[in-house]
C-alpha cells in the first residue's frame, strides 16, 4: 500500500509516497562528519511527536539525523550492529519497546530522561521536566563545592552517566557534535537552560578518559573534546550566575589543557577565567581579580600572537583592557584597546579557532563600554553599546544582556528615570523567550537597588521577582 507523501524528519523536505521511513534517503545516509546537521533533538517537535505516538523507531532515526550520523556509526555508540539499528529504525524490530533497553540507549545518548515525558503523557507538547525539580544552583548552595567537581555532580545527578568500554571515531564525532550544539543552544537560550546539561556532557567526557579504553590518537581527541566540554560548561554556569562552579570548570579546563599539545586549549581556558575575574570584580577581593585577569591575558597572549589569530588577539586584549579599567587605570585600558581594535581591523573570515568565531567588532566594542563605564564614562558607554542594540546579526541572549548592561549603566550614572524603562524592555524579552541568564538578571538588580525609592519601578520590582522565582533562576545581588 502506497501511503500519503509526507515530510522528511530530519530536514523537511518532501518525501517520496513510496518512503515507508520518516526520514528521506539522504538523512538515512547523513555522513557523521557533516557539521550541518539538524536542531539537536532533544527540544524538537518531531521527536516530541514520535515519543507521544510511541513510533520509537522514527525517534531513534530523527535523534541520529539531528546528530549527523550514519547507520554504522549509531551502531557503535550504542554497542548494537548496524543491521540491528537499521531494523529498529524500520519499525521491524521493537528492541526499544523494552524500558530496559530504551534507558540503556537514552543513557548511551546523554538524553535526559525528561525527554521521555511525552511517552508518558501523550502530549507532544511536552515540558523540559524542571518544574518539579530544584534548580541545580539551588542545591549546590546547600553544601561547601570545595574543588570536588565530582561532588557536584553527584548532587546533579549526573553520576549515573554509562560509558562505553571502548571508544572509536564515532563516539568523539558524537561528543562533537553535542559541544558544537551546546554553544549555539545558548546563543538562544541562555546559560541558565543549558548548566546543568552542560556539566553532564563534561563529566560524561571526564569519566570515558578515566575508565574508557582508547587508542593514543583518539586519547589527544578526547582531551581536547574534555578541556572545550569543561570551558563551555564553565560559560554555561558563568552565564547562569553560579560563579563558584563555573572558577571551577574553568580550572579543570586548564588542568586538563597541559595534558594536551594544543596552546589553543588553554588560550580559550586562560581568556574564559579571565572574563569571570573581571565580571566578578565588584566583591571584596574585586582589586586581585583584575589583577588575576591581567596575568591570564597577557599569558593568553604570549601564547597567541596577532598574526596566528587576530579575533583572538583582539578578544584577550579587550578583556586585558576591562580589567585595567577596574583597577582605574585609564591609559592601560586605552593602550590594551587601541591593540584590540588594531587586530580587529586585520581579521579575516573564517578565523581559527572556531570558539573565537563570535569576537566580532561589536563584540570588541561592549568591552570597550565596560571599561569606559567602570572609568566612570557612562555616557560613552551607553552611545557605544546603543549602536548594536536590536541588530540582527547580534544574537537574542547578547542582545537582551547588552540592553540589561544599558539600563545597569544609566542607573550607575543617577539617571534611574531612563534605566527603569530600559530594563522593563529586557524582562519584555526575557518572559518572551526561552532565554535565562543570571548574568542579565544581576545587572537588572542593579536597576532595582538603584530605583528603590521610586514608585514607578513597582512594576519592574514585581516582574523582577516573578522572573527570578522561576525554575532556572538564581539569587539576585
Amino acid at each position: 500500500m502506497v501511503r500519503a507523501a509526507s515530510n522528511c524528519q530530519g530536514c523537511g523536505c518532501r518525501l517520496s509516497r513510496h518512503n515507508s521511513s520518516k526520514l528521506c534517503s539522504c538523512c538515512n545516509r547523513k555522513d557523521s562528519r557533516d557539521a550541518s546537521a539538524p536542531t539537536w533533538p532533544w527540544d524538537s517537535k518531531p521527536l516530541r511527536d514520535a515519543l507521544a505516538d510511541l513510533e520509537l523507531g522514527n525517534a531513534l532515526a530523527i535523534i541520529r539525523s539531528a546528530l549527523g550520523m550514519s547507520q554504522l556509526d549509531m551502531a557503535s555508540l550504542l554497542g548494537w550492529a548496524q543491521s540491528t539499528v537499521a531494523r529498529v529504525e524500520s519499525g521491524q524490530r521493537a528492541k526499544l519497546y523494552d524500558v530496559r533497553n530504551l534507558f540503556e540507549v537514552a543513557d548511551a545518548l546523554d538524553m535526559p530522561r525528561s525527554v521521555l515525558i511525552p511517552m508518558i503523557t501523550g502530549n507532544s507538547e511536552g515540558t523540559d521536566g524542571r518544574t518539579e525539580e530544584e534548580t541545580l544552583d539551588s542545591m549546590i548552595n546547600r553544601r561547601e563545592l570545595g574543588a570536588s567537581l565530582t561532588g557536584v555532580a553527584v548532587v546533579a545527578g549526573l553520576s549515573r552517566v554509562k560509558i562505553p568500554e571502548r571508544v572509536d571515531g564515532a563516539h568523539v564525532r558524537y561528543l562533537h557534535t553535542a559541544l558544537r550544539n551546546f554553544y549555539s543552544r545558548d546563543q538562544s537560550q541562555g546559560g541558565g537552560a543549558l548548566a546543568r546539561d552542560g556539566l553532564g556532557l563534561y563529566y560524561r567526557v571526564r569519566k570515558i578518559l578515566d575508565e574508557s579504553s582508547y587508542t593514543d590518537q583518539t586519547a589527544q581527541e578526547l582531551i581536547g573534546i574534555a578541556c572545550e566540554s569543561a570551558v563551555c560548561a564553565g560559560w554555561l554556569f558563568h552565564d547562569a550566575g553560579n560563579s563558584r562552579v563555573a572558577r571551577a570548570l574553568y580550572n579543570e579546563a586548564r588542568r586538563v589543557a597541559n595534558q594536551s599539545e594544543d596552546s589553543d586549549l588553554a588560550v580559550h581556558a586562560m581568556a574564559n577565567s579571565a572574563l569571570l575575574l573581571i565580571d566578578w570584580t565588584h566583591l571584596s577581593d574585586g582589586p586581585a581579580n583584575a589583577r588575576e585577569a591581567i596575568r591570564l591575558t597577557r599569558r593568553a597572549a604570549a601564547l597567541t600572537p596577532p598574526a596566528r589569530s587576530y579575533s583572538v588577539y583582539a578578544l584577550i586584549s579587550a578583556r586585558e583592557a576591562v580589567a585595567h579599567s577596574a583597577l582605574g587605570n585609564s591609559s592601560e585600558f586605552r593602550s590594551a584597546m587601541a591593540r584590540s581594535w588594531r587586530a580587529m581591523d586585520r581579521v579575516e573570515s573564517p578565523e581559527f579557532p572556531h570558539w573565537a568565531s563570535f569576537a566580532d567588532r561589536s563584540e570588541i566594542a561592549f568591552h570597550e563600554a565596560r571599561g569606559l563605564s567602570n572609568l566612570g564614562d557612562h555616557k560613552a558607554a551607553v552611545e557605544l553599546c546603543k549602536k548594536d542594540v536590536g541588530e540582527t546579526r547580534v544574537a537574542p541572549r547578547n542582545n537582551v544582556s547588552t540592553r540589561a548592561f544599558i539600563a545597569a549603566t544609566l542607573a550607575a550614572s543617577g539617571d534611574t528615570a531612563a534605566a527603569v524603562p530600559e530594563s522593563l524592555a529586557v524582562l519584555d524579552a526575557l518572559e518572551e523567550s526561552p532565554i535565562s541568564s543570571g548574568r542579565t538578571m544581576r545587572r537588572l538588580g542593579i536597576v532595582r537597588n538603584a530605583s528603590a525609592n521610586i514608585d514607578a519601578a513597582d512594576e519592574l520590582r514585581e516582574r523582577l521577582d516573578r522572573l527570578a522565582s522561576g525554575p532556572t533562576a538564581v539569587d539576585l545581588v
